[in-house]
């Protein structure tokens, strides 16, 4: 359902690549068969610049809000600053804006996505703690984790998840 919507791939749709298919079955296909939960629920990626990963963590962004996630799920686009957190974003807006299948699916405004059958909200969030103690993540996309000034807001938004079941990080 999601297209390329950057480089000489754009407009295209998006078939995930093989790394991309091995790190979804290792995180999305262990499910315990009687509680229906995850058995991975922390997700670490480093893959080197260029590699789509921008591209790929927005489309689970997406999934995770839209169909995985239960309703009212609370998406985070995470970085060490606003700016470097806006680019899954911004991917994440632009996937629907420019998809004809989704895009009546989704409220894409400058600083949230509210997907409208289950009020699940996407949003950008910087380094800075002040007034994240209350979240509750279903989905946290860090990204550049490494220039995090200090572990805090992992910390927070971490504990944040354990009040949603399944959630992912």
């Amino acid at each position: 359902y999601l297209i390329h919507v950057q480089g000489e791939k754009a407009g295209e749709p998006f078939y995930l690549e093989e790394w991309q298919k091995f790190h979804i079955r290792n995180v999305y296909g262990w499910i315990n068969k009687e509680t229906g939960d995850r058995k991975h629920r922390y997700f670490y990626l480093e893959i080197p610049k260029g590699n789509g990963k921008s591209a790929f963590v927005s489309g689970l962004a997406l999934y995770m809000n839209a169909v995985d996630g239960p309703k009212k799920a609370e998406t985070y686009c995470v970085a060490g600053d606003t700016n470097q957190a806006r680019i899954v974003f911004d991917s994440c807006k632009d996937m629907i804006l420019e998809n004809p299948k989704i895009k009546d699916k989704f409220i894409p405004r400058q600083y949230s996505i509210t997907h409208k059958k289950s009020g699940g909200v996407i949003k950008v969030l910087s380094s800075d703690t002040a007034g994240k103690h209350g979240f509750r993540p279903y989905f946290i996309a860090f990204d550049e984790m490494h220039v995090q000034p200090n572990r805090e807001l992992y910390d927070v938004l971490t504990k944040g998840m354990m009040k949603s079941r399944n959630s992912l990080c």
